[in-house]
């Protein structure tokens, strides 16, 4: 395996209608490795953070890495109107398509993993392959569908974007200990928050990720 040590964020731009999508590429192996984040984190987090940078090196050595900012987060252009699923799945492909990328193996984290399936589903033909990382068909429970986030836990994330956004409080729930003992991931979280989006766009794609459901899929 090739390593590829000291990653740097280069990033580009590609146009998806209106919207300018931030994209960014890593090593140069035959394979295309696409890493789908999760809600608001942005690319630029994953070279911030020994162990997230380390991630990206090991990937970079096995292929080409593509990973990129949805609309409304990170380095992407912030958004009037709050974009469908379907739209932000189609981000990916604009992005695909300006990387000449023609088959790629999808790496879907949390809310990444449900773009990253519709993506499979839309176009099979283009996925070599698909690892979903704490990911959901949906996010919160419903009738005959207990394994999602309560409407409770949902509100107190709410009030903390509201009230706290940035000190580094959005990963409680999955990563309590490292919170309360790592000085270095609050930190690291706390960036990408702030890096990630405003609160108020933050409120905005949490309400989208709420509405996914690809039970039907």
């Amino acid at each position: 395996q090739k390593k590829t040590r000291g990653a740097q964020l280069r990033p580009r731009y590609v146009q998806a209608g209106d919207v300018h999508i931030a994209f960014t590429t890593l090593g140069d192996g035959e394979i295309d490795i696409v890493l789908v984040n999760g809600w608001i984190l942005p690319m630029r987090a994953m070279f911030q953070h020994p162990a997230t940078r380390g991630a990206m090196e090991a990937f970079a050595g096995m292929g080409r890495v593509i990973t990129f900012d949805k609309r409304g987060t990170g380095l992407s252009d912030r958004v009037k109107d709050l974009p469908a699923h379907e739209q932000r799945m189609d981000d990916l492909r604009v992005v695909l398509d300006a990387c000449n990328s023609k088959q790629a193996v999808l790496i879907g984290v949390s809310e990444g993993g449900a773009l990253a399936m519709l993506y499979a589903a839309t176009y099979p033909e283009r996925v070599r392959g698909l690892i979903l990382c704490g990911a959901f068909a949906r996010m919160t429970t419903a009738r005959g569908y207990t394994c999602g986030y309560a409407v409770e836990e949902m509100d107190r994330l709410k009030g903390y974007i509201r009230g706290g956004w940035g000190k580094g409080a959005s990963l409680r729930p999955i990563a309590p200990a490292e919170l309360r003992g790592d000085a270095e991931f609050l930190d690291w979280v706390s960036f990408a928050e702030q890096e990630g989006t405003s609160p108020g766009g933050a409120l905005d794609l949490l309400d989208m990720n709420m509405q996914i459901d690809l039970r039907a899929m």
